[in-house]
């Protein structure tokens, strides 16, 4: 065969190769973009998106679009059979734990806020309703708790109405009047029996203010099977609140402090703050000392900026309540503030009848040269 034969055959089968292919795509494209119905009638591959972010194509022999599935919104309701079904959420208020699924996925609403509001999801009459979780009486404290730091070991005895409130005794957590009761409900009754009794005299009030012995019987408020509980003693840490703290305090010692009674409180409060804090009065006391306590703790004078103390962590032990104190000094070659300081930090907790150990921690800023 001629060269130049050869090349014109070469060229015949190259061009039916592209043709080939190209009708291949095209028979592909074609039958993804219709189907055929049973009665021989052919539908165009459009696409309908529903409500529910599904999407359904046309069909049957007008070619309309196939009917969308059941709106789950239509099929969520908040209705309920038992409180178990009802939840409260920020925001959206009470309503089926059906309903809050959905509007979670959706990224609707925010997290829980049983333990913010006062008020729980009830079910009344089939319908989830919102009803006021304060506790009328000692009995309707709440017992529920997910972790061992929402119970606290209370007197069921005490009239928590405010008169015997700091009353002396010795405590014994193996009487049977010690029970463990959650303590934000707890907290909740309290403070509506202390506003209930507003008003009312007391007598001998206000009550004694004296140590209370402990007697360590290696018990304490535990969370087990998701109630609070008396249980066997381990080492917790306690949440605390900031109160007060920063670089001008009033203090010019190095000391630490600890205050479980109005009057503690109070020179406390007095003692450490300063400007740009008013000068504290008890009637400005951040918490109520019948019931919480406060720690400071005072980094004494120093003669630049840069220098720091802050309580990070509490925690209380069988026989202690442990407190640790970070201590900062700036860093070799830093710039700080040339005028003289007074750090301090204050928190407030939970009132713990234990003695304070101080643990603290010195660090040395990073270098800045």
């Amino acid at each position: 065969m001629k060269p130049k034969g050869f090349a014109n055959l070469i060229i015949i089968i190259a061009a039916l190769v592209a043709l080939s292919a190209i009708a291949s795509t095209y028979l592909v494209l074609e039958k993804q973009k219709v189907k055929v119905i049973p009665e021989g009638r052919f539908c165009t591959m459009e696409a309908k998106q529903c409500p529910d972010g599904s999407y359904v194509g046309r069909t049957g022999p007008n070619c309309g679009f196939a009917s969308c599935p059941r709106s789950s919104s239509t099929s969520v309701s908040d209705s309920c059979t038992a409180d178990s079904d009802c939840v409260v959420f920020l925001c959206a208020g009470p309503m089926s734990k059906q309903r809050a699924e959905k509007l979670l996925t959706q990224g609707v609403v925010d997290l829980p806020c049983a333990s913010y509001w006062k008020f729980v999801a009830k079910c009344v009459s089939n319908s989830c309703t919102a009803v006021s979780s304060v506790p009328q009486s000692f009995a309707e404290v709440s017992r529920s708790c997910s972790l061992d730091s929402d119970c606290v070991m209370v007197n069921q005895e005490l009239n928590y109405g405010g008169c015997l409130a700091n009353v002396c005794e010795t405590v014994d957590y193996a009487l049977p009047k010690y029970v463990a009761v959650n303590s934000q409900s707890f907290e909740w009754y309290r403070e509506a029996q202390v506003a209930k009794h507003s008003g009312q005299a007391c007598p001998a009030y206000p009550p004694p203010q004296c140590p209370t012995k402990f007697i360590d019987r290696g018990l304490m408020a535990r969370c087990i099977v998701r109630a609070c509980q008396k249980g066997p003693w381990v080492n917790r840490e306690l949440p605390f609140h900031y109160e007060a703290g920063g670089a001008y305090g009033g203090e010019k010692s190095r000391v630490n402090l600890v205050a479980k009674t109005e009057a503690e409180c109070s020179a406390l409060w007095r003692r450490l703050p300063a400007m740009p804090y008013p000068p504290p009065t008890v009637d400005i006391l951040p918490v109520d000392c019948s019931a919480q306590m406060l720690i400071g703790a005072a980094l004494g004078e120093q003669a630049t900026g840069g220098y720091s103390i802050e309580i990070t962590k509490v925690v209380e032990t069988q026989s202690t309540l442990e407190v640790y104190i970070k201590k900062t000094s700036p860093g070799y070659l830093c710039p700080v503030t040339e005028a003289i300081t007074h750090p301090f930090h204050i928190v407030s907790l939970g009132r713990v009848d234990k003695p304070a150990v101080f643990k603290t921690e010195m660090h040395v800023g990073q270098p800045c040269h």
